[in-house]
């Protein structure tokens, strides 16, 4: 039953995605327009932009269009900061969920350009979204999370990274990778009024999402070999079992205090996460 109703989430938010690209097609070059399309359409989860509707309709409130526009504007950020991360100059990736990476396919000149393009479309359309004190803040609060106290930082720290400590590569996955599930969860929250108790709630669940998220590809990279410099990770199973099973506990009771036990948010937590 969750699993059709996330499939609907889905169809949603590529609709949704579709729309915003196609009112560029025959208006950019073909070349970008491909890049573009092809990097938004590879395959994802679509996790961020789910969140962010499962967070809305945990609220009770509908689908706006202003919704679907911010959902949409995360997944297009989501799908540009992958494509600059498996650039040869940081990740290196040549295969992205069993298909070329986009500079693979396109070249690096044309995938720097593409990632460029699809930052700047999300913001694009986000400010289509600002009509009044709270979609300026919820607009705001995403470009904040995406920038460079944000997802950027972790990146620079990712690639910089020379030391050791736990509590300093967990900062480093709070910023690279629980920064953008915060603009998915909280973003929604402040454009529809919420009270501050709910948005900082959300925020807090945000960081342990992503930093469980984090783990758990830490944990499945531990019996592989891994080809990838200076990359930050945790290698201790134990370790990262107790922080995930932590966090997951931190979760649950912050649910349990905003009233979000057993809704469409919850489920969708436990489904992924």
């Amino acid at each position: 039953m969750m699993n059709n109703y996330i499939d609907n989430l889905i169809e949603k938010i590529d609709y949704e995605l579709k729309n915003v690209l196609n009112c560029y097609r025959g208006f950019i070059p073909d070349a970008l327009y491909d890049g573009m399309f092809y990097a938004c359409f590879g395959g994802g989860k679509r996790i961020r932009p789910v969140l962010m509707l499962v967070t809305v309709e945990s609220m009770r409130k509908p689908f706006t269009k202003e919704v679907m526009t911010l959902a949409a504007s995360i997944e297009m950020i989501h799908s540009y900061s992958l494509v600059h991360d498996d650039l040869p100059g940081m990740d290196n990736d040549l295969f992205r969920r069993g298909k070329p990476t986009v500079h693979v396919k396109f070249g690096q000149g044309m995938a720097i350009l593409i990632g460029d393009a699809l930052l700047n479309t999300a913001f694009e359309i986000m400010s289509v979204v600002i009509k009044d004190d709270n979609s300026l803040k919820a607009c705001s609060y995403i470009i904040n999370k995406a920038g460079v106290k944000g997802m950027i930082a972790g990146q620079t720290k990712d690639i910089t990274y020379n030391n050791e400590h736990l509590e300093e590569v967990l900062t480093i996955y709070e910023n690279k990778t629980s920064a953008l599930f915060q603009a998915s969860m909280v973003a929604p929250a402040i454009l529809l009024g919420l009270d501050e108790k709910i948005i900082v709630s959300l925020e807090e669940i945000a960081k342990y999402l992503g930093l469980i998220f984090q783990l758990k590809d830490d944990l499945s990279d531990i019996n592989r070999s891994n080809e990838k410099l200076n990359t930050v990770k945790i290698s201790n199973k134990r370790i990262i079992e107790g922080l995930i099973a932590d966090f997951r506990q931190k979760v649950e009771l912050i649910l349990e205090c905003i009233g979000f036990k057993n809704t469409k948010l919850h489920k969708v937590i436990r489904m992924y996460f």
